[in-house]
């Protein structure tokens, strides 16, 4: 029985002191994690840094003109506008400026006449910050002109709604002169 009792005391001696030496150890290395610590925050700042000179290098570049037509073009077709009712994409250099291209481009309304249209695009983001007619008072009043002359722009049925007024109309002046 004592050698059980002395058994017991001896593994129990031997345990303690492991975990014992075992928080020892632990607070002998944690000056060393600690500097781990503070060296992997020091990297991930200069990771962070490093990131952040990237974007700005990043921001710092700015899209060719035949990188902005495609973006035009791009702005079209993701808003299910097809090809052929846009087309002839040309930056216009003498009207861009330091921030911004301007992308010239043709538009084809309902009926398919083409209009003259510009799109504003950011040199740096590559975003289309504007679209606008780019016709001039002559160019528009010559396409009010097509309009009026073209069939297209005009409503069948209208046409035909007028003619059969101005059947109707001579049929009853006819009626009428008939009577007298």
């Amino acid at each position: 029985m004592k050698l059980k009792l002395l058994g017991t005391l001896a593994l129990s001696s031997i345990i303690l002191t492991a975990c014992g030496q075992e928080n020892v150890k632990k607070t002998e290395s944690n000056p060393k994690e600690e500097q781990n610590k503070t060296d992997n925050m020091q990297t991930n700042g200069s990771v962070t840094n490093s990131n952040s000179n990237q974007k700005q290098k990043t921001a710092q570049k700015q899209i060719s003109a035949q990188e902005a037509e495609q973006i035009v073009s791009n702005y079209y077709i993701n808003k299910g506008i097809n090809k052929q009712q846009v087309l002839e994409f040309k930056t216009n250099i003498d009207r861009s400026n330091a921030n911004e291209y301007y992308v010239e481009h043709l538009v084809r309304d309902a009926a398919g006449t083409p209009i003259k249209f510009c799109a504003v695009v950011n040199k740096s983001t590559g975003e289309v910050i504007n679209r606008f007619n780019d016709m001039n008072e002559e160019e528009m009043k010559e396409i009010e002109e097509f309009k009026k002359r073209s069939p297209k722009y005009h409503n069948s049925g209208e046409e035909k709604n007028k003619m059969q007024e101005n059947s109707s109309s001579s049929e009853q002046q006819e009626v009428h002169n008939s009577v007298i």
